[in-house]
């Protein structure tokens, strides 16, 4: 069954998503898991992408930035749109993890192990996110809400 958690985060630039993106991608690569983060566009398609590389000093997440998630890099990184088209038309497997960047163009799909919603610390996106809550509670999937933004 599927499992959907929303992450509600303290900031909303583009630098804290990032990098609380990379903390779950962390996450999931040391569960033996792949990620596939969809983003709302190139921009934050590409900066995610380069965030990922050079995540921590010692370390880095590899990621492929590509339009179409592929099993050939632990996480890739892809834009909504492009995401929507090769769910759309895929005949195997689905990713192990989705990690999407807003709940603007999240649709979590029934049949994905895991969902993640990251939800930046503004008016419109946290409306989203509780339309998406209730919307994914009724189609009854698994939903858990963590609210980081009291959090140091």
């Amino acid at each position: 069954m599927a499992q959907v958690d929303i992450y509600l985060t303290k900031g909303s630039s583009q630098g804290e998503l990032s990098n609380f993106a990379c903390i779950l991608c962390e996450k999931i690569l040391s569960s033996g898991k792949h990620a596939t983060i969809v983003c709302s566009d190139e921009y934050q398609a590409s900066s995610l992408s380069e965030a990922l590389w050079a995540f921590k000093q010692a370390s880095f997440l590899p990621n492929m930035h590509s339009q179409k998630p592929s099993k050939d890099a632990p996480i890739a990184v892809t834009e909504s749109q492009q995401f929507k088209q090769f769910i759309s038309t895929q005949k195997q497997a689905s990713p192990d993890a989705v990690i999407y960047m807003s709940p603007l163009v999240a649709e979590p799909p029934k049949h994905f192990g895991r969902s993640f919603i990251v939800v930046a610390n503004e008016n419109q996106t946290l409306n989203a996110a509780r339309t998406l809550y209730k919307t994914v509670k009724l189609k009854g999937i698994e939903v858990q809400s963590h609210d980081l933004r009291s959090r140091a």
